[in-house]
């Protein structure tokens, strides 16, 4: 089984954190992480048949 994450944005952010205007809608706010905007946004986390976990962007 695979997991996708959302890189540009935090899953649980602190009490102060400014929400993300480029990325917010007018039902979820998101809020950024130190690499908003930069690289790829997604990244996939699984683990191959050998069992090792692997992630790719």
């Amino acid at each position: 089984m695979a997991d996708v994450y959302d890189r540009w944005h935090l899953s649980r952010p602190s009490a102060d954190a400014e929400p993300c205007e480029a990325h917010s809608t007018k039902t979820a706010t998101v809020y950024p992480s130190g690499e908003d905007g930069v690289g790829k946004r997604w990244q996939v986390r699984y683990r191959n048949l050998s069992g090792k976990q692997c992630k790719e962007n």
